[in-house]
């Protein structure tokens, strides 16, 4: 039986939110601009999930990788892209 384990899967969540942040702060073309604010904002939601997700581990972490899967993705539907609600 194939699991997860939460370091994989937090550093999974938290290198997408850098990739995010990355991609917003190298292009500088000012056709591209317009795009920095919702990179910014979902670079943050994938690093404020990436922390839910490692407090949360024992949700997921031991469980079959199919289940566990659906319980991250469960988790991080829960807070959906609220902002505030992500921070608080």
């Amino acid at each position: 039986m194939e699991t997860l384990d939460k370091n994989t899967v937090v550093l999974a969540w938290l290198l997408r939110g850098i990739e995010d942040f990355f991609v917003a702060f190298s292009k500088f073309d000012e056709s591209f601009s317009r795009y920095r604010q919702l990179l910014n904002a979902m670079g943050f939601e994938m690093v404020c999930k990436a922390y839910l997700l490692a407090i949360k581990a024992c949700e997921f972490e031991g469980h079959e990788e199919k289940q566990a899967l659906a319980r991250i993705d469960k988790t991080a539907k829960t807070f959906g892209h609220d902002l505030k609600r992500l921070i608080n």
